[in-house]
């Protein structure tokens, strides 16, 4: 009467047949499951509606044909991984109307040689658009096999399927134009995940078709995708953006008051390209984030800091200061990071090394005459004048590499004339 098993992390030795003669299971789950086993048990498996196999089980062998014994009952299927499985998207046809999730990442079908991408080209499979009309989520299957179509001269479209997924997976030279989102008029996820990816190409405006629908758009790291943050400031409904990694420029000069009503966590649009920018895009961030529920990373964002491409881009080489030599290579850079003081809100650059640059502060100082005002005045002195170091008197990191060089030389030969003394609390009158 098992109707659910979940297996993890278990290295099974010998045959196991019992786990495929179970009548009435449903869910079969596995993850990090070394065992030997075909799709062509399936067939013991009558009632099972969700199959999914993670990363791990390499020693699943067969054919998506044998899938086809689950053709009335099968809704989600997942074989992430599963490198020996071979088939092509025709051989699931006849699960068209029950399938609602479908991922072959990491099969042989998905990550193979070029001959066998010709397998997914929808018209040489004769996968049309009325096929699989439950599915609503996909991944790199399907774009692997839009991205050799022409957009223009086909107008078939798939309307049910509302979220593509794409995790861990290079394209084997298959550039893929952003243009295909236009197949998924409904589409309201596109989430990328993964190593840097240069086979993503393409605008972020491919998905002004779907302003009405998106959700959460992740693009991290894909380095050939071009365009402005303001690109996508009619997206009514967009909760969730990940732009970090991308060419898109980050216009917050051109982001109305209420743009992006629905965002909940803005530190991740991207990044800034020059420094004189990071003042106008911490504001952003700052009004964005003061009401939204998200704050774990509010306070510090590691993740900040101006765009690796960028020409004002270099590292710090802070170990210079406790080594007296300069490093050929660090993976140190200067990022922005968040300070809270009371009720007092600013911004400042950082280092790796604990050293800070001055503060800029985005909201008013408390009025002395404030009964909390000495609470504030200590955090203050805390928080702001200890870890200057190198970098007192300074808002922003030198201009240049060999500028940020001479400060780190002076402050060690000088290092008194770099001391902080502590202010004086202002009086109230």
């Amino acid at each position: 009467n098992l109707h659910s098993l979940r297996l993890f992390d278990i290295d099974f030795t010998g045959p196991h047949p019992y786990l495929f003669q179970m009548q009435n299971l449903e869910v079969f789950e596995m993850d990090g499951i070394y065992l030997e086993w075909n799709l062509d048990m399936l067939s013991g498996l009558p009632r099972l509606k969700k199959l999914s196999c993670g990363i791990g089980n390499s020693r699943l062998r067969g054919s998506l044909k044998s899938v086809r014994a689950l053709r009335d009952t099968l809704t989600h299927l997942s074989l992430h991984g599963c490198r020996q499985v071979t088939g092509s998207l025709h051989d699931l046809r006849d699960l068209r109307h029950t399938l609602m999730k479908l991922d072959l990442q990491g099969c042989d079908l998905v990550t193979g040689s070029l001959d066998n991408l010709r397998s997914f080209s929808l018209l040489e499979s004769d996968v049309t658009a009325g096929d699989f009309p439950s599915l609503t989520t996909t991944d790199a299957l399907f774009l692997k096999a839009l991205g050799r179509l022409d957009a223009a001269a086909n107008s078939f479209t798939f309307k049910s399927i509302t979220s593509i997924d794409i995790e861990d997976v290079y394209f084997d030279g298959v550039e893929i134009n952003l243009d295909v989102v236009s197949y998924f008029p409904n589409l309201q996820r596109f989430m990328y995940s993964g190593g840097h990816n240069n086979d993503i190409v393409g605008s972020l405006k491919s998905f002004l078709v779907h302003r009405h629908c998106l959700t959460e758009l992740h693009l991290r790291d894909c380095e050939e995708v071009l365009g402005s943050l303001s690109d996508l400031r009619d997206f009514q409904h967009l909760e969730s953006l990940d732009l970090r990694g991308t060419m898109i420029t980050v216009d917050v000069q051109n982001i109305r008051p209420n743009d992006f009503p629905s965002l909940k966590d803005a530190t991740y649009i991207g990044h800034p390209w020059f420094v004189k920018d990071a003042h106008d895009f911490m504001r952003f961030l700052h009004e964005r984030n003061r009401h939204s529920s998200r704050c774990s990373g509010y306070q510090y964002c590691g993740h900040l800091h101006l765009h690796t491409k960028s020409p004002e881009h270099y590292h710090p080489h802070l170990e210079y200061l406790a080594t007296g030599e300069l490093p050929h290579d660090s993976s140190e850079e200067f990022t922005l990071q968040f300070v809270k003081v009371g009720p007092r809100m600013g911004w400042r650059w950082t280092t790796g090394y604990g050293y800070y640059f001055e503060t800029s502060w985005l909201d008013d100082e408390p009025v002395a005459a404030d009964e909390r005002y000495d609470e504030y005045w200590e955090e203050l002195e805390s928080k702001t004048r200890d870890k200057l170091g190198p970098f007192r008197g300074m808002y922003d990191p030198p201009p240049t590499e060999e500028a940020n060089r001479q400060v780190l030389r002076a402050f060690i030969r000088y290092p008194l004339a770099f001391s902080v003394e502590r202010r004086v609390r202002p009086r109230t009158e």
